[in-house]
């Protein structure tokens, strides 16, 4: 199964690990229908419509795992050209999201850490963030940016908006609480916000 994300990507069932240690072929991920016009992939009695066009670099950028180091991974992800409309589609893993170099995972744990956990704003940095030096390890402005796209509806649109007085920390908070909602029945609250998160996006 698949699901759509606005015009021009598609996410597969299959997560960023399983598709990191092999690419699915283009067959196993070709999307029922193009993400441009909506033509048919395989239409009944007709030529194959939506034909493979070749791989695309995405970096992904996080912990592998909520325990992990961060680290910066490079995956290959597959392209569709439509014969109809002329049309890219990019089938992307379940846990990416589109146009944000982060996993979903890694920014689920980072609210996780930061508004559930409590972790300054340094430390929740530390434990997601590849980049050690070049940047002021006190601020990352990347964390008020993600939340602030959640409450836009632009990231893990299955968050519910915070009430307008909530603080920075309380809006990581809720969105962490939704996130191990989703995510495992057991393990600690940093190993469901991580799985949640992947659910989500």
């Amino acid at each position: 199964m698949q699901r759509a994300s606005g015009k021009g990507i598609v996410y597969s069932a299959i997560d960023v690990k399983k598709w990191a240690e092999e690419v699915p072929t283009p067959e196993r991920v070709r999307p029922g229908c193009c993400s441009r016009c909506g033509a048919a992939s395989r239409p009944a009695g007709g030529p194959l419509v939506l034909v493979g066009h070749g791989l695309r670099e995405r970096q992904v950028r996080g912990p592998a795992s909520p325990s992990g180091e961060p680290v910066v991974r490079t995956i290959l992800v597959r392209r569709y050209r439509c014969r109809r409309c002329g049309g890219l589609t990019t089938v992307l893993p379940r846990g990416l999201c589109a146009r944000r170099h982060y996993s979903a995972s890694a920014i689920g744990l980072s609210l996780c850490l930061f508004g559930a956990r409590r972790l300054s704003v340094a430390e929740t940095r530390r434990r997601v963030c590849p980049w050690r030096a070049g940047f002021e390890t006190e601020r990352w402005s990347t964390l008020s940016g993600w939340l602030a796209a959640i409450e836009q509806g632009r990231l893990l649109s299955g968050v519910r908006r915070s009430p307008g007085d909530f603080a920075l920390r309380q809006r990581a908070e809720r969105a962490a609480m939704t996130f191990t909602a989703l995510g495992l029945a057991k393990g600690s609250l940093e190993e469901r916000a991580f799985e949640g998160a992947a659910l989500a996006a």
